[in-house]
């Protein structure tokens, strides 16, 4: 798409990358990171938290920070957390990864 400057638009794109422990959501990040694409691990850099040792959750405040001001190009997100159902909404697609059991 080309805007009304003449040069080239990049749409804004939220892809969020799911699926249990092993199905390769790190192996698809690392891929898409390789290939110049904007990607985030919420394992890492604090992205979830194990709020009462219940289990592992997104900090919510953060995570709609960076979905709310995500403003151009594609922006790939993957884990797989209980509380990431609240953020659907706000995804342009959900994939879900899986793999056959043992």
């Amino acid at each position: 798409m080309t805007n009304t400057s003449g040069s080239i638009s990049k749409k804004k794109t939220i892809i969020l990358v799911t699926g249990m422990s092993g199905t390769g959501k790190s192996t698809v990040l690392g891929e898409l990171a390789h290939r110049g694409h904007r990607i985030i691990d919420t394992d890492y850099d604090g992205w979830s938290e194990n709020v009462d040792g219940s289990g592992w959750l997104w900090n919510e405040n953060r995570m709609d920070e960076l979905l709310t001001e995500h403003r151009e190009g594609t922006l790939f997100i993957s884990g797989c957390v209980s509380n990431q159902g609240k953020f659907y909404p706000m995804f342009d697609a959900v994939v879900l990864l899986s793999a056959p059991s043992k």
